[in-house]
């Protein structure tokens, strides 16, 4: 196969490839699994924010419990010291255990709601994890049911991507470059031949006189005036 028939039949595998990406996209399943993993991103953004409110709660309710215990412990050492103090000392450390008293049953009030908030943060996380599993196992069945969908085009995929290595390796490395480069520019059709003699396939634009006179004096592959592919000229059987 001469270097024009390759690189036409690399075009044609190219576009047979592009079509079948694409009706592997369109299967059904395809949109639906990506709607899964979409919600399971979600949840996990949900569930790591739970996370965190549950660990500023449960490190209010130890802090909470520090400080009760400290006032605890000052309360029991003003109670002993009552015990031997005379009445001014005593007027004043009874003070004190009122401040304390107060102290602590605002500390009592806030660590039940705390941890009232905390049971509500549990129950969240378990909401969220049955969400999880269940959403996990629809996408583990949409995903059996997009591979049986999608198995006839992957294997037409696998025998294409190997016709695809067969024509690039026939063409100079230069030639290859210049194939990557007009796909790239041309959204994926880089090369076109020259239909009747006139007409470029890539644009569909008939030629000029003056350019098929240019072209049939040229290489075998060339370049469209109008579009800029590559476009071949002619090939040899």
């Amino acid at each position: 196969m001469d270097a024009g028939s390759a690189l036409i039949e690399l075009q044609r595998i190219d576009v047979e490839i592009l079509r079948n990406r694409k009706a592997l996209e369109k299967i059904p399943e395809a949109a639906k699994v990506a709607e899964v993993r979409g919600r399971l991103k979600e949840l996990a953004r949900r569930t790591t924010k739970i996370v965190g409110l549950l660990k500023d709660q449960e490190m209010a309710c130890r802090d909470g419990q520090e400080d009760r215990e400290d006032l605890m412990r000052r309360a029991h050492d003003l109670e002993r010291e009552n015990a031997r103090a005379d009445f001014r000392r005593v007027r004043d450390n009874n003070a004190e255990l009122d401040r304390i008293a107060k102290r602590v049953e605002k500390i009592d009030y806030d660590a039940e709601k705390a941890k009232g908030e905390i049971r509500r943060l549990h129950d969240l996380l378990d909401q969220s994890q049955k969400i999880k599993e269940a959403l996990e196992q629809r996408e583990r069945e949409l995903l059996v049911a997009f591979r049986d969908s999608a198995k006839s085009l992957r294997e037409d995929l696998g025998t294409l991507a190997a016709q695809r290595e067969t024509c690039l390796a026939s063409l100079a490395p230069e030639l290859r470059e210049r194939y990557a480069a007009s796909c790239k520019a041309h959204g994926a059709v880089g090369a076109a031949q020259l239909d009747g003699g006139t007409t470029c396939t890539g644009c569909g634009m008939q030629l000029q006189p003056s350019q098929i006179d240019a072209l049939r004096v040229g290489p075998d592959i060339s370049t469209c005036p109008v579009c800029g592919r590559l476009l071949v000229v002619r090939t040899h059987a």
